[in-house]
């Protein structure tokens, strides 16, 4: 199984990634923040689809209903 990863360049100039399954789900994104430099959103984007930071430490949150913009931690 296979994903498609595509870099584009959003309406704003910026550039952005999306990780798609094969069923079509998007599965992973660059969270909006996009990139000035087309070669920073590639290698990010590389990154995670390649698994790059898998030893990456796990903290889950949740979003803080009063507060969207301040996550909770579990």
């Amino acid at each position: 199984m296979s994903a498609d990863l595509d870099v584009y360049r959003r309406s704003d100039g910026k550039w952005a990634w999306r990780l798609t399954a094969p069923n079509g789900n998007i599965i992973a994104t660059d969270g909006s923040q996009g990139y000035e430099n087309r070669g920073d959103c590639e290698s990010i984007a590389r990154g995670v689809a390649t698994g790059a930071y898998r030893t990456a430490t796990l903290t889950i949150t949740s979003i803080n209903q009063s507060n969207p913009h301040r996550p909770t931690d579990f």
